[in-house]
């Protein structure tokens, strides 16, 4: 019998251990963005959780100098939903890069006006010389 609670038990732990993970997160290098644009693809589907969104860049420092601490990197955004053309939201942003690095938050609380896929799309505006990429963290907040 006590056997067969600790088998039971190991599997509900096994089970417990499979669970989706909260975060998601992705860097694309820029020889790998297609004409410019950075694109990912986010599984928006729990329709009972909201999402933080957090974007960083690495930018290498020039040869002779440093990156100025408060740089930042115009970013032209496009949200399009799974199976479509139109974009279903449009905007730009900054994103800040320097000597300290680290990921920015970007939209807190996304809840989508559908769940499912959702592709990001940034285009960087005039990209600074060392660009190295852009990377996306998703982040659900939810019952999961």
């Amino acid at each position: 019998m006590k056997s067969r609670i600790a088998v039971l038990c190991a599997l509900t732990a096994a089970l417990a251990a499979c669970s989706e993970p909260a975060s998601f997160e992705e860097f694309v290098r820029a020889d790998m963005a297609e004409n410019g644009v950075y694109e990912f693809v986010l599984d928006l589907s729990d329709s009972l959780s909201t999402y933080d969104i957090s974007l960083f860049t690495k930018v290498d420092a020039p040869v002779m100098g440093r990156i100025r601490t408060s740089s930042s990197l115009g970013l032209e955004i496009e949200w399009k939903e799974a199976g479509t053309i139109t974009p279903a939201l449009s905007e730009t942003v900054y994103l800040p890069y320097g000597d300290k690095g680290g990921a920015s938050l970007y939209r807190s609380g996304v809840k989508p006006s559908s769940s499912g896929s959702w592709t990001v799309s940034a285009r960087p505006i005039d990209p600074p010389t060392g660009l190295r990429g852009i990377g996306i963290i998703c982040k659900r907040n939810g019952t999961r």
